[in-house]
């Protein structure tokens, strides 16, 4: 009894955690990361290349980040997540606003996505983080980045579902861009998102060496 209730649990846990990952990574078919862990991605430049692959309907880039916000820097020190578990901080994904539609979406609530400038001050977050923080639509939150206060201004909330489960709520996005000049992380990404047409499959899919 006490084995088959331990196999149970896992596989309810696994169950779980299974679509928690399908709820957050969208549409994505297939997924690219650096094999370097750390802050370390790779450059962006393999976005073009992968984008004219007769194969690739279409490869979204993304820039992903952990801060804290600034009144909490002094006490807290920022954890790592994994998948909807919340280890500590703010966790802030930097997009193509114009494009990451494609395979994510964004519920909001109140306020406006990012406009398609990657390289505006703007910030959305999760609604249920925003209002346990006491943050609406239209202040300016304050976290650190690269070791100093960085202040952006909030136009949209979001649901909590999702990519918004993502580090238990304590989620945001901004432009890539903006991302990228904020933390010292210049042409640097560290996920592509990729979407096929319907008839390939992934184990069908010839990758070019990049």
């Amino acid at each position: 009894a006490a084995i088959i209730a331990i196999g149970v649990t896992n596989q309810v846990a696994f169950e779980s955690v299974t679509r928690l990952f399908e709820n957050t990574s969208g549409r994505a078919n297939l997924i690219i990361t650096s094999r370097q862990s750390g802050d370390k991605g790779f450059q962006e430049n393999i976005v073009s290349r992968i984008d004219k692959l007769p194969q690739i309907v279409a490869a979204l880039p993304s820039l992903q980040v952990q801060t804290v916000l600034a009144k909490e820097s002094q006490s807290n020190e920022i954890g790592l997540s994994f998948f909807g578990t919340n280890l500590g901080g703010l966790l802030l994904y930097g997009i193509d606003p114009g494009r990451d539609s494609l395979v994510r979406d964004y519920s909001i609530t109140t306020g406006r996505f990012l406009l398609p400038d990657l390289h505006a001050d703007e910030v959305v977050l999760v609604k249920s983080y925003a209002d346990e923080n006491e943050l609406k639509v239209g202040n300016y939150i304050e976290f650190v980045a690269s070791g100093e206060i960085i202040k952006l201004r909030i136009v949209g909330l979001m649901e909590k579902e999702g990519v918004g489960q993502l580090n238990n709520g304590a989620f945001g996005v901004l432009p890539l861009g903006t991302a990228q000049k904020l933390f010292d992380r210049q042409e640097e990404i560290d996920q592509i998102d990729l979407i096929l047409p319907p008839e390939l499959s992934s184990d069908q899919l010839e990758m070019e060496r990049l």
